[in-house]
């Protein structure tokens, strides 16, 4: 079995989101999460970049225990030291008492597919 084959806990990440930004971007509306992880809303992609004519139409405050789920593509004997920096891809949102897909096995396919 290849590394790419296998998935641990630490390849899974869970990001909390504090709340979703309602946005009007031309003739489109847009909601965005704002997530909060361990480096408060400094990390990259944590902020929401609005154009000079968009509008901000409201903040919703998310649901108790929201989350945006990234997995980690890097594998290889170097996945310990590139965990915090390697290359994350989102993989969706958990909310308390929706269903969500197997994170895992999303991950894998992911991998594969950009193989």
């Amino acid at each position: 079995m290849k590394d790419k084959d296998k998935v641990s806990e630490k390849d899974i990440s869970k990001e909390p989101i504090i709340c979703f930004v309602v946005i009007q971007r031309r003739d489109n509306i847009h909601i965005q999460p704002l997530k909060y992880d361990w480096q408060g809303l400094s990390s990259v992609n944590s902020e929401i970049e609005l154009a000079y004519d968009d509008s901000v139409l409201a903040v919703i405050p998310a649901p108790e225990k929201s989350y945006e789920v990234k997995g980690l593509l890097t594998t290889g004997n170097d996945i310990d030291n590139c965990n915090l920096w390697g290359d994350w891809v989102t993989l969706g949102y958990e909310f308390k008492g929706a269903t969500h897909p197997d994170w895992k096995e999303l991950l894998l396919k992911e991998r594969k597919h950009r193989d």
